[in-house]
């Protein structure tokens, strides 16, 4: 669980587009807040379909009694993968459909890759920073539109984004020289000029 409440990044929001804060959320349909709320929802959504370490797992999804694969609600978007990888799925409804066989049916469990839709409050803080701040900006452009405050939220959503793909590489443990990839070998066998650009 992050360290900002989305009462606080709502705030931000408000700030940014020089606005009071307030002190709930709940919405009236006439206020700010509302829209704030909605803009703030807006960019985690786009986030979290793109895809953190944090909201994407590896799963295998089992077909019903009648040959369904149920598609959890909040599921963004799901990938084959593994011995699966080339088999052409998408979600339709509530359950995936093979466009190759054109079909909703599936004998076997299918290897996926699954991003789903987490909280604000539940993100990772550094997440949650880089979403507030894509968030206030764009609310400020379109409560406000201001374009010096633009500019501002624009240096400071630059950080935010280094700072979430920061934390967000972090989490998957991973380092240059895991995996045996082209560069890491490179670095480990240096052969002369490997570095030259000329």
């Amino acid at each position: 669980m992050g360290r900002i409440s989305k009462l606080e990044a709502v705030n931000r929001m408000l700030r940014a587009a020089s606005e009071r804060p307030v002190s709930t959320l709940e919405a009236d349909g006439v206020n700010d807040t509302d829209l704030a709320v909605s803009v703030l929802e807006e960019v985690l959504v786009e986030v979290l379909t793109n895809g953190l370490n944090c909201n994407t797992e590896k799963m295998t999804l089992t077909p019903t009694s009648d040959g369904q694969i149920i598609v959890s609600d909040n599921f963004l978007s799901i990938d084959t993968t593994g011995k699966d990888r080339h088999k052409n799925v998408v979600v339709r409804g509530d359950t995936l459909y093979d466009l190759d066989n054109q079909t909703d049916e599936f004998e076997d469990s299918l290897e996926v890759i699954v991003r789903r839709y987490i909280d604000y409050e539940d993100l990772p803080t550094g997440i949650q920073i880089f979403i507030r701040d894509i968030a206030a900006r764009r609310y400020q452009q379109e409560s406000l539109g201001d374009r010096s405050i633009d500019a501002q939220l624009a240096e400071i959503e630059l950080r935010s984004r280094a700072l979430g793909h920061s934390e967000d590489a972090r989490s998957k443990d991973r380092h240059y020289l895991d995996g045996g990839s082209y560069v890491s070998r490179r670095i480990i066998y240096r052969k002369p000029g490997m570095w030259r650009w000329s």
